[in-house]
């Protein structure tokens, strides 16, 4: 052995006979020279030869029973060596092995290991560096959300498609998610998940949920599998893991059965429009794309029917549930670039009840009374902003109704004024002699 640094430590075998001239143990194969040598009796070794294996010394052929592949006399030895590894090489310049250096394509690490722990792990290294990174940034913070969503939720949705990432490793990631837009927006730690990512809300925010994205990712990953024009990857039987809290699978065979349900119940009215007013694709004539989107979409729906249920549970931000003639409202990008972020703080917040009310604020251990200040009644967010008597009598809820008027009334007084001190300019009228006049004269000369 030239160079000890490029040896490995390595285990084989060694097939040895007693030779019937001296007695001794002599090796069968000469280009074996590492790992266990085996010590037996000759009918022992004829019974352990692979195949290519020449002896040395022909062997006393005896009876071995069939049921026995070591004698009660053999002994068995273990003997530790050098071996010496195997290099690739290209164009002179040494290709590293998987041990050295892990293998990174389409996005997926593949290291000795062959597990998707430390790339799990780096992956939410990773989305924690990010969302720092942005949270430092000093930007506004209606800009690092439109950044979360339009750049971070797309990067980060590759590595959970890629790796077997469970169910509940995505929900911790999305709990960070929330509680870095929580403070982007000036809200507070209390709100819900459901305020920032339902669709079925009274106010719709255009923040997407990294949790119902990742079970749509999933789903779809299942069905290209499976629906698959190639029939030796849809017959493959390939299984996405997702742990044991939610499964892939299971989702699309309760999707198909709600879309088989609601085929046969047909199109149903709603509000004052009739029958056939809001046409729907069949889920049976649908093909392809058209088919996994309906499925997509109605994992879509399950989520949010599971949003709603636990907002039903919730006694103050899930009041809104309760609200019968209240319009939906959905913000859009454009409104939030327009807004002011105070604006869009305090619309969030009187949705969902998180404002610093005296009920709230007694609730949370900040003030010593839940009375409102001046009719000593409970400060509920509907008692301060519409129900407050003594307000009400002072005209407080009016009064900037009344600035705006008063504004408005003092500049249209002012141009009255300004108009009466100037003199009208005379205008003088230039006739034009009618086309009807003229071709009259025409026809009578």
């Amino acid at each position: 052995m030239a160079n000890r640094k490029n040896l490995d430590t390595g285990v084989g075998a060694i097939l040895s006979q007693c030779s019937p001239e001296d007695q001794k143990l002599h090796p069968c194969s000469s280009h074996l020279q590492r790992g266990i040598t085996i010590w037996g009796t000759g009918s022992l070794l004829r019974a352990c030869y692979p195949a290519g294996v020449e002896t040395l010394f022909a062997p006393v052929v005896k009876e071995t029973p069939a049921d026995k592949i070591l004698q009660p006399a053999c002994v068995v030895g273990a003997a530790r060596c050098e071996i010496e590894r195997f290099r690739f090489a290209l164009g002179g310049i040494r290709i590293p092995s998987v041990t050295e250096k892990p293998v990174k394509t389409l996005g997926k690490i593949f290291d000795s290991s062959l597990k998707d722990s430390a790339a799990i792990k780096q992956t939410k290294c990773d989305l924690a560096t990010w969302l720092t990174t942005i949270d430092k940034s000093g930007l506004p913070g209606k800009f690092k959300a439109w950044i979360y969503q339009h750049g971070v939720l797309p990067r980060i949705l590759w590595p959970l498609l890629v790796y077997e990432v469970p169910i509940t490793m995505v929900e911790a990631l999305e709990k960070s998610i929330s509680h870095f837009l929580r403070r982007w927006l000036g809200l507070p730690r209390s709100l819900s998940s459901i305020a920032l990512y339902g669709h079925s809300t009274k106010l719709q925010l255009p923040f997407s949920g990294l949790m119902e994205e990742f079970k749509v990712t999933r789903t779809r990953e299942v069905m290209m599998y499976r629906d698959s024009t190639d029939v030796r990857v849809a017959t493959a039987g390939i299984l996405v893991k997702t742990g044991r809290k939610w499964q892939a699978q299971e989702a699309i065979t309760r999707a198909e059965a709600r879309l088989r349900h609601k085929m046969l119940v047909g199109s149903v009215a709603r509000g004052r429009a009739g029958l056939g007013s809001f046409p729907k694709p069949r889920y049976d004539q649908a093909r392809g794309k058209e088919k996994r989107q309906l499925v997509q979409d109605e994992i879509r729906v399950e989520e949010e029917e599971d949003r709603y249920s636990r907002m039903v549970g919730m006694s103050k931000q899930g009041a809104w549930t309760r609200w019968e003639h209240a319009e939906t409202r959905k913000i859009t990008w454009t409104e939030m670039w327009r807004a002011e972020p105070l604006r869009i703080k305090f619309l969030i917040q009187s949705v969902y009840d998180v404002l610093p009310s005296p009920a709230n604020l007694h609730t949370w251990g900040l003030a010593d009374t839940p009375e409102c200040k001046l009719c000593q009644r409970r400060g509920t967010l509907e008692h301060i902003l519409s129900c407050c008597p003594k307000a009400l009598g002072e005209g407080r809820y009016r009064w900037r109704h009344d600035q705006v008027l008063r504004s408005l009334a003092d500049a249209t007084c002012t141009a009255i004024q300004h108009s009466k001190t100037q003199a009208a300019p005379k205008q003088s009228i230039s006739l034009v002699r009618s086309r009807c006049h003229t071709m009259y004269l025409l026809c009578v000369e």
